[in-house]
Formats: structure tokens, C-alpha cells, sequence
């Protein structure tokens, strides 16, 4: 059978056709969505579309690497994948025009993309499954974090807010991490937080110790998921372990439904050995490496 694919830029994309399908078979993840790249990229974004919109698959392109065409991964983005009707011809076709079109390659996927021009590692995403009572979900958090946290039970407060300005302010000044490559991206970081919160799925998780805050976290929350996405914190959320409070409070929020508590994805041996303490599971994922 003859695959057909076209390779278009987002202005020529039928919006309509393509969220519909994301829609269908996003699995909670919003990183397909139009609204969602146009975001991250500033509404230049290419996109794979297979037959009339049968499948498709997004790529953010730039020329940032010596002024050759690349695809990246957008910060922020945990992955893309090719969804909708997929066949199995679809695959090596996706395949032979990445590897072919473009210099260098920095995506991550859910998918096989076997090419002999295409590297592929795992990366590991850690899941909690919350459909559980609270009960049972904390019996299955580490002895380490159950003791942690009654050992800071009434010293911690964690709220709820989408105050994007608030959270913005505190992530430029807070101690850690003490790397943040997203403030070179700062317009990009802004945009997207405006463009998750129109859809109503942003949520703001802020750790406060004697009034002070101490750690701010955005989360996406989908029909499908609770995703970690970025945090930032300071010197007396490490002591007062700020991040294990914030983690249990939005378990405890959405526990009882249909959800997954997605921890966003890396990997850092010390950022899997935290989530680990919360009980989670791993999902696998693929890094599609040319250069």
C-alpha cells in the first residue's frame, strides 16, 4: 500500500481536522494540540499529515545549529507522537523523512522511528495511577516520604492558585534550580502559561513555611492527567521538603479518579529516585537522535 504524506508549515494545516484528531487520541497529553504549539513555537511549527488528516505528527523546526534546518524538542514538551489511524507503512515513511530532510535531530516520541541515520534511546516518564483512595495511595509512598511528611504535617501550607504574574516573579528569583535555561525562552514560558490557563487546565501549586513562600509549581491538568510540569524553589523548601508536600497535596486532590499524576518525564537518577518515592510507575519513551 502507498503511504501519502504531506510536509506542512502550521499556516497551511487545517486547525479544525487536526485538533479534532488530537482530541481522539491524545491520551491526556497536550502537547499536540494546535493552541499548545503554536505556544511553544510562536505558531511556527511543520507538521507530517497523512492522507487527509488520518495521522499526523508535529515537529518544531529551527536553524539555530549553524544555520542548518533541525528538529527539536521543544522545552516543555515531554514528547510527540504520530496518532490517529496509524498504519504500519506509516512508521518508515515518518522515518525516511526525518531522517532525509532534516541536518541534525532532537525529538522525543513514543514511537519506534527506525532508520539506519536515527539514533534511539529510552527516556523514562514516572506515572502514579490515581485512581485509588488517598489512603491507598500514600500506602504506597516510601517509608522515607511518609515519615517526612508527617514529620512537617501543620508546618507546610499548599495552596491552590493560576496566578501566572506571581509565579513568574517568584521562579526568576528563586534559589533553585540554579540552572534556567527557560529564561532565555521567557516570552515562549509567558505565552504558554497564558495559553494552558485559557483552556482551564493550569494549576499553580505554592508551598508556604511561616508565611513565606518557599516553592511554586505549574501543573497542566488534563481529562487524562496531572502533569508536573516546571517548579522552582528555595533553601528552606529543602529543609522543610517543600517538594514532598507539594506532590502529596495534589495527589490527595485528584485522588479517586480516573487519572494519571505524570511527573513529566526525565532522566536525572536523582529526579527518578524522588518520584519513586511516591509509589510510581515507569512509562518509556524514545529520544530520536542525528547529528
Amino acid at each position: 500500500m502507498i503511504t501519502t504524506h504531506q510536509y506542512l508549515h502550521r499556516k497551511y494545516i487545517d486547525i479544525d481536522k487536526w485538533d479534532n484528531l488530537v482530541k481522539q487520541h491524545h491520551d491526556g497529553y497536550p502537547y499536540q494540540y494546535s493552541w499548545y504549539l503554536d505556544a511553544l513555537t510562536d505558531s511556527n511549527w511543520y507538521a507530517v499529515v497523512f492522507g487527509d488528516y488520518r495521522a499526523i505528527f508535529p515537529l518544531a523546526v529551527n536553524r539555530k545549529w549553524f544555520g542548518l534546518r533541525q528538529a527539536y524538542q521543544p522545552f516543555l514538551s515531554q514528547r510527540f507522537d504520530l496518532i490517529g489511524k496509524v498504519r504500519d507503512e506509516d512508521y518508515s515513511s515518518l522515518a525516511q523523512l526525518i531522517a532525509s530532510k532534516f541536518s541534525r535531530v532532537n525529538i522525543h516520541t513514543s514511537i519506534p522511528l527506525g532508520h539506519q541515520k536515527l539514533a534511539m534511546m529510552d527516556r523514562i516518564n514516572q506515572v502514579i495511577d490515581l485512581n485509588h483512595s488517598i489512603d491507598q495511595l500514600r500506602g504506597r509512598y516510601t517509608k522515607t516520604a511518609r515519615r517526612l511528611l508527617r514529620k512537617h504535617e501543620g508546618r507546610l501550607e499548599v495552596s491552590m492558585t493560576n496566578t501566572i504574574y506571581d509565579y513568574l516573579a517568584y521562579y526568576r528569583q528563586a534559589e533553585f534550580p540554579k540552572s534556567k535555561p527557560i529564561l532565555k525562552q521567557w516570552p515562549m514560558f509567558e505565552r504558554l502559561l497564558h495559553a494552558i490557563d485559557q483552556q482551564g487546565q493550569l494549576e499553580i501549586v505554592r508551598t508556604s513555611y511561616q508565611g513565606k513562600t518557599i516553592n511554586m509549581s505549574a501543573f497542566i491538568v488534563t481529562d487524562r492527567r496531572v502533569i508536573n510540569l516546571i517548579g522552582a524553589s528555595d533553601a528552606l523548601s529543602r529543609e522543610h521538603y517543600g517538594n514532598y508536600a507539594k506532590v502529596d497535596a495534589m495527589i490527595a486532590k485528584y485522588a479517586n479518579r480516573p487519572l494519571l499524576f505524570d511527573c513529566f518525564g526525565s532522566n536525572m537518577k536523582g529526579v527518578q529516585t524522588f518520584n519513586k518515592h511516591f509509589g510510581t510507575s515507569q512509562e518509556v519513551y524514545h529520544g530520536i537522535k542525528k547529528a
